[in-house]
């Protein structure tokens, strides 16, 4: 297995990034491109010093998880992203910024457009189709990417469960599409939040039980 990841990391690693522009335009082609890092030796950026296509690949996710609205894409991204975000990966610092300047574009999208869509609202006015739907889809990114990565830290918690609570008053004609990405952001908000309690009590744990064979 090893040996094969080998052959496709080393197939892949300089024409990955020329392909997903290639086929851009193409939802279907672009999932299945975007799935094989999933497959890849990582550490072989580093071995081959391709470091470039690393930066370069990491680009192309960017750049087509913030045009693209095509779910299958989107959560294909979403989970390649995480591989590559393991923080065993000898690369993994520069995965992880990549990863955060990606995710802060994700969540500024979404501010804008709620803060657009509830100042309509407010003001009495009908959002138009174009409003709603940089809603829906910025709250479908937002959904989808919590899925893979723990967001938590961006604190939107407060402004999701808004959205959540607004969706109940008919004045407010919050997109039932958008609330469903709420609640979704949402659960796994509490999941990742109960993830951290669970390693927290357990380095806790450890912790205690290597006091006591110190002493």
């Amino acid at each position: 297995v090893s040996d094969d990841k080998q052959r496709l990391t080393e197939h892949f690693i300089a024409t990955l990034p020329l392909l997903l522009d290639k086929y851009r335009a193409d939802p279907e082609k672009l999932a299945n491109l975007l799935a094989i890092p999933q497959y890849f030796e990582l550490d072989i950026y580093v071995k081959s010093r391709q470091e470039r296509n690393l930066e370069a690949l990491l680009e192309k996710i960017k750049g087509i998880v913030e045009k693209m609205h095509d779910t299958d894409v989107l959560e294909t991204a979403a989970r390649t992203l995480e591989y590559m975000c393991v923080e065993t990966h000898a690369k993994f610092s520069q995965c992880d910024t990549a990863r955060r300047t990606l995710i802060d574009s994700i969540v500024n999208k979404y501010k804008e457009a709620i803060d657009d869509y509830r100042n309509l609202i407010d003001g009495a006015e009908t959002p138009d189709e174009d409003e709603i739907f940089n809603v829906v889809q910025s709250l479908k990114k937002v959904a989808i990417f919590y899925s893979c990565h723990d967001m938590n830290g961006w604190e939107i918690w407060d402004s999701l469960y808004k959205n959540i609570e607004d969706a109940k008053d008919a004045t407010k004609s919050f997109p039932e599409e958008a609330t469903k990405y709420c609640i979704s952001a949402c659960f796994f908000s509490i999941l990742w939040g109960q993830n951290h309690l669970l390693e927290s009590n357990d380095l806790g744990a450890r912790g205690d039980d290597e006091a006591r064979e110190l002493h």
